[in-house]
This record gives C-alpha cells, sequence and structure tokens, in this order.
C-alpha cells in the first residue's frame, strides 16, 4: 500500500506530460496549417542525375534549426530517398507520395554540423534550403559517407543563380 501512491503520483505525471507533449504537437500542426502543400512528384520524372538513401532529420524554418515543420508530414525523422532530376529535387518519405522541389523553389543547399534534434561531427549534415509556398525552410539530411558532395554539386545545377548560393547558412554559429 505505501508504494501504491507514489506509483499513481509517478503514472499521473506521466500522463500530464504526455498530454502537454501532445497538446504543444497540435498546436504547432496548427500554426503551420496555412502553409502551402509541397509539390507531388509526377508518375514520370526524367532520369536521375544523383539518386541516394539519407536520413531526413528534420524540416525546419529557414535560418531556425530549432524551429521544426510539422506541416505536411515533414516533421518526423525518417530515412529517406534523395534524387536529383532535371525537373528538381525529389525527396520520397516512406509512406507519403514523394515531394518535388522545383527548381524555381530551390534557395541553397551546404553543410551543417547541428538541427533541433541532431549534432555530428562539422559538416556532417547536408542542409537543402528550399521554398514551401513562401516560407523558406532547411531539410537536414545525414548522407552516406562521400554522397554530400556529390549531392550538392547535383543540386546546385538546379539553383538558379547558383552563383549566388552560399555554402551553408550563418545558424550554424549558434
Amino acid at each position: 500500500m505505501e508504494r501504491l501512491l507514489p506509483g499513481a503520483i509517478t503514472i499521473g505525471l506521466m500522463l500530464v506530460l504526455l498530454a502537454l507533449a501532445w497538446w504543444g504537437w497540435s498546436g504547432r500542426r496548427r500554426r503551420q496549417g496555412s502553409f502551402a502543400a509541397p509539390h507531388r512528384a509526377p508518375e514520370s520524372l526524367s532520369a536521375p542525375l544523383f539518386l541516394t538513401e539519407a536520413i531526413a532529420h528534420a524540416t525546419t524554418l529557414a535560418g531556425q534549426p530549432l524551429e521544426r515543420v510539422s506541416a505536411h508530414g515533414l516533421g518526423y525523422r525518417s530515412r529517406i530517398q534523395v534524387g536529383v532530376h532535371d525537373e528538381g529535387v525529389v525527396l520520397a518519405f516512406p509512406g507519403a507520395d514523394p515531394i518535388l522541389v522545383v527548381p524555381a523553389d530551390l534557395v541553397g543547399i551546404g553543410l551543417g554540423t547541428w538541427t533541433i534534434d541532431k549534432a555530428v561531427e562539422p559538416d556532417g549534415l547536408t542542409v537543402l534550403s528550399w521554398r514551401l509556398g513562401d516560407t523558406e525552410v532547411d531539410t537536414w539530411l545525414r548522407l552516406p559517407a562521400r554522397d554530400d558532395r556529390a549531392l550538392i554539386d547535383a543540386v546546385r545545377t538546379r539553383i538558379p543563380d547558383s552563383a549566388t548560393t552560399p555554402d551553408e547558412r550563418p545558424t550554424d554559429d549558434a
């Protein structure tokens, strides 16, 4: 009996914390509900110029690596397939229609060291910066060894005015 009360209090606190986490995530999704839906990749795409598997750690608001985007299924960490095609960059999340980032929406690509749920060796993450409607976002990718430079080079050929694209955002200094 003497363990029942502390156990009940602990379980109650855990349930309250879970409810608060759910409430916070729901509020974020509601606030970001006005974000434009990403373009869906068409059935017929040109042959990939570059294709690799990656881990998408997070999609965040541009320049704010601690502000996760939860709209349109972009808020979850998962293994994805990244392809660079003539039509743009394809991000294929499991269980969802592949996203096509058209060249006009590409902002930049570079290297980073940390984001909301991941810190790695210097320049261990590849950061794809793009527009989701009027909102600029960064998708943080962990690629297999040596694929990061090849992806950066392939994406840069698709970015309009890529000569002025910075190699990485200044947020890694924060």
